[in-house]
This record gives C-alpha cells, structure tokens and sequence, in this order.
C-alpha cells in the first residue's frame, strides 16, 4: 500500500485538532494531534513547512482507528503510519508517547 505524504494548515489544526503529545524526531519537535469527533490521530512536525507556496504542517506518522467497545475513549487501532523518510525510531517513540495520552486508551492489534 502506497502512503502519500500530507500536510494540515495551521487554521485546519486549530480549528479541528488538539494537541495531545509532543516528542522529537532527528532533533525536531513534532506534536502528536488528535480529532475526538473524526476519531483522526496524526504526528506532525510542529514546525511550517513552505509547501506549494502555502505554509503546512507535514504529517509524518498517522493511527487510523475505530471504537472498540461501547466505552467512547477504548480505541481499536486498525492502521498505524510513518514516513518512511523518518528515522527508524520514530515509531516506536511515536507508540511509547501515545501509552502516555489521557484522552483516549489505544488497544493494539
């Protein structure tokens, strides 16, 4: 399966996201945000990017997941994501910060 790389405006990430964790990756900070209503989790660089002219937050890691019980917060994680361009340690410190988040309890394959 091929993932294209995406990026949020900041307006987007305001409006939609909220920020839940923060972490690095080759030495730059990154925020991991999450969408209650849309159930969208997403590892960002925290810094904008110029992309196609536009100021953009590059999405480099992503959880896709769905409920897993009646319990709101108990989320099924169905599809886990980095970029492949990231060091190799960004997923796991990506998964380890995310164990840590209050909003929600991710349940793992």
């Amino acid at each position: 399966m091929t993932v294209m790389p995406f990026s949020y405006s900041p307006d987007t990430i305001e409006r939609c996201f909220k920020r839940i964790a923060s972490l690095e990756s080759a030495g730059a900070p990154c925020h991991i945000i999450y969408d209650e209503k849309t159930r969208r989790i997403a590892l960002m660089e925290a810094r904008t990017s110029n992309i196609e002219g536009y100021l953009r937050h590059k999405v480099i890691g992503t959880v896709q997941v769905e409920r897993a019980s009646r319990k709101a917060t108990r989320l099924q994680v169905t599809s886990f994501w980095t970029d492949p361009a990231q060091p190799a340690s960004l997923k796991a410190a990506f998964r380890t910060a995310l164990q840590d988040v209050q909003d929600f309890e991710l349940v793992w394959w």
